[in-house]
């Protein structure tokens, strides 16, 4: 089993971890924590790496708990990641295929954080078909012994990634920036569609 923190969009290396380890558990009792994919997608653009962010309700997020944190829609973000997707991969060969299943969760417009990622991880485990079973702890516990604990190992200020967690594949920008590694799960889905669960 593996034991991590709600995520947004998550990045390739915990589905890839998830196709040998196919018990995830959510961690539904911790506080919000800043500076995380809970509310963060790393994407690739013709520029290299591009972080975008789910805004949160103002406040005191860093007390709150995660399954109290509240999405803001002071602005509309979600025209504005609208337009970061295209633009980032209009030319990828399965954007039209997954854009609109994509859009359909953000326009939903959820009022947590934890509920918004828990439909995109429900979302992402149908489309890649992969027979993942999904639970959430019942209470916060410091040291796990039963489990791989990967809260707050994976983080997007600490990108980097061991050989066995690297999955290769063709991205849109590849030929300005090079291959980028550890971007989120939806870039390889734009690029590789059906065959992205045969690649991880």
């Amino acid at each position: 089993m593996i034991i991590v923190e709600t995520q947004c969009f998550p990045p390739i290396s915990l589905f890839s971890r998830l196709k040998n380890d196919p018990e995830l558990c959510i961690e539904a009792h911790e506080n919000y924590q800043k500076r995380s994919y809970r509310n963060r997608i790393c994407l690739a653009s013709a520029q290299g790496v591009e972080m975008i962010s789910i805004p949160l309700a103002k406040g005191k997020n860093e007390q709150q708990r995660i399954t109290e944190t509240q999405i803001s829609y002071d602005t509309d973000w979600v025209n504005q990641i609208s337009k970061v997707l295209k633009t980032n991969y209009g030319s990828a060969p399965f954007y039209e295929f997954y854009i609109n299943e994509i859009m359909g969760i953000l326009t939903a417009r959820p009022k947590y954080l934890y509920d918004l990622n828990q439909s995109i991880l429900n979302w992402l485990i149908d489309t890649l078909g992969m027979d993942v079973t999904v639970s959430q702890t019942e209470s916060y516990v410091k040291e796990i012994h039963d489990a791989v604990d990967m809260r707050n190992k994976i983080r997007p200020q600490n990108r980097k990634t061991t050989s066995k967690d690297v999955v290769s594949y063709v991205q849109v920008h590849q030929e300005k920036t090079g291959f980028i590694p550890e971007l989120s799960i939806i870039d390889m889905l734009f690029c590789c569609g059906p065959e992205t669960i045969s690649l991880l």
